[in-house]
């Protein structure tokens, strides 16, 4: 009996002694139309395995890594495009986690789809408090229904230092921190000076290449083109496509004041020799000239327009001046439609731009494409061209460096800002919804209330001011609220196409009119159409240009 109870004692320690714990994840990164990778840490080695199937109940495919590790990184391929996959993971002996409607992964549509996209960004968030938490509560429930395709983040991840210990505490718990949603939304980041502070100096010397640290350890991102633009080769910045819209990564902290051959972000008092030899410049320039999707992002961490918590005029502003200098040009070349950063604990958003990139006092009223707000429902949206002399132009830098920072007395003087939010109290982050030809960002404030809201139409047809549009058109709609039938009064000499969308983009109604050199009435029954209650843009395009006009549908 003393033997069997030793054997016992024996069998039953060893259990425990070897017994492997999650302590980190499961989190996802680098999804593609066929492949993602699942990631998790425990707290002794062990081999990994990843069970996964297209229903909650039946996961019936298996991937096995055989190597003993804490670090488990795992590559599942050979997927379906645009599908859903449940997943347990675990090892060959037992199985970690649970079955859960909220465990699971989904795949990138195939390159070149157009489909509806949602977007989440937030910036300057990993400190671990209330605010962080507010915010993420707030795009819970914003997204519960919808779910985000794509999770941006601007940097400043983890406070102070971008330890591990850090991460751990600030980025992948529960409590204030993202642990929950890391199980079904795969991230795509960029780095802050805080992420930096554990492994490089500010302005250092080390080359970026051979530079190491928890930042890059914890992530896994597209650096060969998997999805779509052009390979970067490493982690430092990357670009990929989903559902028509182009993502470019850029890290703005690779900037040394005493190695020109290290200082990619051109910091240097050199005017252009540093930044003419940056690997990251030229990568960019080739990735945005092949760039066929209908948006582009462009996002980072450092901003080249702010008065928040940090002032873009201010001379210790070095890396925001380079990039206001050197790289919004750029952006600006190819038709980048947002510029989006954080660092300065605030949210900011611009005028629609072009062309500013030098000191505050070198704004001309030419470098704003447009001053109002930019919103669908105004009827006036931004509103872009692939074709004529404005081709491409139009550019709005977004600051959203509060989902876990803020600033309690903000400046607020940066002249090309349009809205502007902060506060001690005052934390939010991005949402932005592509559809179509149509671009959406709203700012989603920490108590889940909507504080701005502006969007960009792209169109294949000249623009040109509505009020020499209106010298040879004509485009009106009445009874305007209506809810059986409306007519629309219409002037053109020149053949156009009248476009009716909703509030997403989403095209419900078109048709093709010759030249009307008179006006004319044009009657459109709501019901035979099928529009629901709403409100909706109807647009005259022609070859001299866009007019639009709202219509409500009570």
């Amino acid at each position: 009996m003393r033997k069997s109870l030793l054997l016992f004692f024996i069998c039953f320690g060893s259990i425990q002694l070897f017994a492997q714990q999650v302590v980190r994840g499961p989190y996802l990164q680098n999804p593609t139309a066929s492949s993602i990778i699942v990631r998790w840490r425990t707290d002794s080695p062990t081999d990994s395995k990843v069970v996964y199937g297209v229903t909650q109940q039946n996961l019936n495919l298996t991937k096995v890594d055989t190597a003993q590790t804490t670090e488990h990184i795992v590559t599942i391929s050979g997927l379906n495009a645009n599908a859903k996959y449940y997943y347990r993971i675990g090892n060959n002996s037992t199985l970690f986690t649970t079955s859960s409607e909220d465990v699971y992964f989904k795949t990138f549509p195939p390159l070149g789809t157009i489909q509806p996209t949602r977007i989440w960004a937030i910036g300057d968030f990993g400190k671990a408090n209330e605010k962080q938490k507010r915010v993420r509560n707030s795009f819970v429930n914003y997204d519960w229904e919808r779910k985000t395709d794509v999770w941006l983040w601007l940097g400043d991840n983890a406070y102070q230092d971008g330890t591990d210990a850090e991460y751990q505490v600030k980025v992948f718990d529960t409590t204030f921190a993202y642990g929950k949603l890391f199980q079904r939304l795969p991230f795509h980041p960029a780095p802050g000076n805080h992420d930096y502070n554990s492994f490089s100096p500010i302005f250092g010397t080390s080359d970026p290449l051979v530079q190491s640290g928890t930042y890059l350890d914890v992530i896994n991102v597209p650096t060969q083109a998997e999805n779509g633009g052009v390979p970067s080769g490493t982690k430092q910045y990357y670009s990929f496509n989903h559902g028509g819209v182009h993502f470019v990564s850029i890290n703005t902290e690779l900037a040394s004041l005493s190695n020109p051959a290290h200082d990619w972000l051109g910091v240097g008092a050199t005017p252009d020799s540093n930044f003419a030899r940056s690997p990251m410049r030229a990568w960019l320039e080739q990735d945005l000239q092949q760039n066929k999707q209908r948006f582009t992002i462009v996002y980072f961490h450092q901003v080249p327009h702010t008065a928040g918590s940090h002032v873009s005029s201010s001379p210790i502003e070095i890396q925001g001046a380079a990039i206001r200098k050197k790289w919004c040009p750029l952006f600006e070349q190819y038709g980048v439609d947002i510029v989006l950063g954080g660092h300065s604990h605030v949210y900011e958003r611009s005028y629609f731009m072009n062309g500013f990139y030098g000191n505050w006092n070198t704004l001309d009223s030419t470098m704003i494409l447009d001053s109002t707000i930019g919103t669908l429902a105004s009827g006036k949206p931004y509103r872009k061209t692939f074709h004529g002399p404005q081709a491409g132009k139009g550019t709005v830098y977004v600051v959203c460096g509060n989902a876990g920072s803020s600033e309690t007395n903000p400046p607020f003087t940066c002249p090309i800002m349009l809205v502007e939010d902060g506060c001690d109290e005052c934390v939010g982050s991005l949402v932005i919804d592509v559809n179509g030809d149509t671009l959406t960002s709203k700012y989603l404030k920490g108590d889940g209330s909507i504080g701005d809201e502006f969007s960009i139409v792209k169109t294949d047809f000249p623009l040109a001011v509505e009020n020499e549009i209106s010298q040879t058109s004509t485009l009106d709609v009445f009874p305007n609220p209506t809810s059986a039938l409306f007519t629309i009064k219409l002037k053109t000499t020149l053949k156009a196409t009248l476009v009716l969308t909703d509030l997403t983009g989403r095209k419900v109604w078109e048709r093709e009119v010759e030249a009307m050199p008179n006006e004319q009435l044009m009657d459109v029954n709501v019901k035979e159409i099928g529009l629901r209650k709403g409100e909706y843009l109807l647009s005259q395009h022609d070859a001299s240009g866009t007019v639009t006009r709202k219509l409500v549908i009570k």
